[in-house]
């Protein structure tokens, strides 16, 4: 997942915690992408997969 131009005050918070790594530059634009070594963003992937199994698993068995 590519972030872009989220602002010059919300992705230099972002960097600074490690959510975020910047991955290169295009134009005037930075690009990032979620640091999928910290250990929040291992959670937040987890949490997201656990939710979209749990749809898949109503969406069969309402069919």
């Amino acid at each position: 997942m590519i972030l872009c131009n989220l602002g010059t005050y919300v992705t230099p918070r972002l960097e600074k915690n490690n959510i975020v790594i910047k991955t290169r530059r295009v134009g005037k634009s930075d690009l990032y992408k979620l640091n999928t070594k910290n250990t929040a963003i291992k959670q937040l992937v987890k949490l997201d997969w656990n939710l979209v199994n749990r749809e898949k698993c109503e969406y069969i068995e309402k069919n």
